[in-house]
């Protein structure tokens, strides 16, 4: 698959998967705050209604309780009740009776306030405060039927009843009402009763601005259904139970209503004066109903944002990958023709990282043609050492014949002196045009003796030389020619008039590391030399890890100091051993070493 593909799919993908996500989230924390919401509402409701229902309540029965507190109106509600009717004696006191019962009801209080206050009796008597709907007297009609199926009938129950709605049986137009009563009981078999009604209106105008499509209200007296808002046509007496149990379980959240088939939450409240029960239901369905325009809105956007993610992707990978096509494409074209400055082209872009590849291979192909003509001159260079050595090879013999006939004619004349130098020259020539560049310490000793023995024939008294040498030290493999230029250097720099001493010592400082140090009593070195020295030492070492050119001082084709170093740096790397001190007048000191490595020379060998 090739790179823009990846990015774009996986890019895409992570878009996808990051969107869904949002989304869904998104989704389900505003269905949850909704319900919450809708929850925390619908409580401070159901207690808001009941509130007010207790209120209502409070008032009705207040009435009640005032009539029924009243001597008076008592004392002729018991005179309609025991006064035999046929008895024309009676009537005076019937009259007052009846009058006393009507000034308590005819109140403009009750008129405002009330549908109507009644007092009726199983005889037929009705009184009312509502004179303009009701006929009012005595023997007025039984008991309608309608209030006849509310009343209780026997004295064991409770005198306080509550009238779920109905038809005003005694007005014209039948307005639905509802109300309280209250029974009073005498010692006989008949009955009185006083009642509070109110339009149906004032409890559907106190529930209904509370409601909401998702909510309604089942009020509920005695395991009965007294009222329901928005009204239903009939409401089983199992719903009823399912919604008592449910809240007496004290269940929370939207539970699964098995009579309905909706999810539901009930919540209840109880009141206190009139012992109502009101439950408050939530439908869950018609709650998230409004939400299914939202999520639709929410997937719209989501994906749009996928659709412009998208195009951006595509757009955004075609130009990051741009230039690396551009880079593929000059890398292929890449020849070692067109390694040179005016192939090197520029690709333009804004991404810092392309820019660093495109810098990193654009170097890469300066280097590798600066490595491609190195290359070139090593081999030139190879090929003109190899005719040299070719023709070095010609002068020793020239050069042993020679020493061969001054060795024989000083034997002749009976010198001994000369065959011994003529011998050691010999030896010397022998060593120094040798082709292996790694050699025993042992031969490169026995090459200085022999130089140093020249060096005492030649100073006599003024030149004295010791080495002194561990004989462990003498199988370490050392490049060629390292002690013979330091003593050579202490030659050079002696003092004229004092006797020149030189000692070579070695020692095995444990493992592979070994130490060699070169000391002389000449006349040694200015400080401003030494620190000198000390830099063309450390820019030897970084010009020989970074791969450039060496300085001109330090080529391998010179014997100095610097050429001495550079030798041993190629061999032994960050092993080196290598400190000097030098005083003017005070002589030179020259260590050379090996750190240890926990291993053998193997590496100095091969070189």
């Amino acid at each position: 698959m090739r790179f823009q593909t990846r990015v774009f799919v996986g890019y895409s993908l992570l878009i996808v998967i990051l969107v869904v996500i949002l989304t869904a989230g998104f989704y389900v924390y505003a269905r949850g705050l909704f319900e919450r919401n809708a929850v925390e509402t619908s409580e401070l409701l159901v207690s808001k209604v009941g509130s007010q229902l207790d209120a209502m309540w409070y008032w009705m029965d207040f009435v009640l309780l005032t009539l029924l507190s009243d001597a008076s109106f008592k004392s002729a509600v018991i005179t309609l009740h025991t006064l035999p009717r046929d008895d024309p004696s009676n009537g005076t006191f019937l009259n007052d009776a009846m009058w006393t019962i009507r000034r308590f009801l005819l109140s403009y209080a009750f008129h405002r306030t009330f549908h109507a206050v009644l007092f009726f009796n199983d005889k037929g008597d009705l009184f009312s405060s509502n004179f303009m709907a009701h006929a009012s007297g005595l023997n007025g009609g039984g008991v309608p039927d309608e209030i006849d199926t509310l009343l209780p009938r026997e004295i064991g129950d409770s005198p306080f009843f509550l009238l779920s709605p109905f038809h005003d049986p005694w007005a014209e137009d039948r307005p639905e009402v509802f109300g309280m009563g209250r029974t009073i009981w005498d010692t006989g078999v008949e009955t009185a009763w006083l009642m509070v009604l109110k339009p149906l209106e004032d409890l559907e105008d106190l529930i209904r601005p509370s409601l909401s499509p998702y909510s309604s209200v089942v009020i509920v007296w005695r395991g009965m259904l007294f009222f329901s808002s928005p009204r239903r046509s009939s409401i089983s007496p199992d719903l009823l139970a399912f919604y008592g149990k449910t809240v007496e379980r004290e269940k929370e959240g939207f539970l699964p209503n098995p009579i309905t088939g909706r999810r539901e939450l009930v919540l209840s409240y109880e009141s206190q004066i009139a012992g109502l029960r009101v439950f408050w239901i939530l439908d869950r369905d018609a709650l998230l109903r409004p939400l299914r325009f939202t999520s639709f809105i929410a997937a719209m956007m989501a994906l749009s944002v996928v659709a412009i993610s998208l195009l951006f992707n595509l757009l955004f990978t075609r130009s990051l990958t741009r230039p690396l096509r551009m880079l593929r494409e000059w890398m292929e074209d890449t020849e070692v023709k067109t390694l040179t400055l005016p192939s090197i082209r520029r690709i333009e872009t804004s991404h810092d990282e392309v820019v660093e590849l495109v810098e990193a291979f654009r170097d890469l192909t300066y280097r590798l043609d600066d490595s491609i003509r190195r290359e070139l001159q090593l081999r030139t260079s190879w090929m003109q050492t190899k005719l040299d050595l070719v023709y070095s090879q010609v002068n020793p013999h020239f050069l042993y014949n020679v020493l061969n006939v001054i060795s024989q004619r000083a034997f002749e004349v009976g010198d001994t002196v000369i065959p011994t130098v003529c011998e050691g020259i010999a030896t010397m020539l022998r060593y120094a045009s040798a082709q292996d560049h790694m050699v025993f310490l042992r031969e490169e000793l026995e090459y200085l003796r022999h130089y140093l023995f020249i060096m005492k024939l030649r100073l006599e008294d003024a030149f004295e030389w010791r080495v002194e040498v561990e004989d462990g030290l003498l199988g370490v493999r050392v490049p060629r020619m390292i002690l013979q230029p330091l003593v050579e250097n202490a030659v050079k720099y002696r003092k004229r008039k004092e006797r020149l001493v030189v000692r070579v010592e070695g020692v095995r400082r444990g493992g592979t590391s070994w130490l060699l140090r070169v000391s002389d009593n000449g006349t040694g070195m200015t400080p401003e030399k030494v620190e000198e020295l000390r830099r063309m030492f450390a820019l030897v070492a970084v010009h020989l890890d970074r791969g450039e050119e060496l300085p001109s001082a330090s080529a391998p084709g010179g014997t100095g100091l610097a050429n001495l170093y550079t030798r041993l740096y190629v061999v032994f790397r960050d092993r080196l051993i290598w400190r000097m001190e030098s005083n003017v007048g005070g002589g030179t000191l020259v260590e050379i070493g090996v750190k240890e490595d926990g291993g053998d020379q193997g590496d100095a060998g091969r070189r």
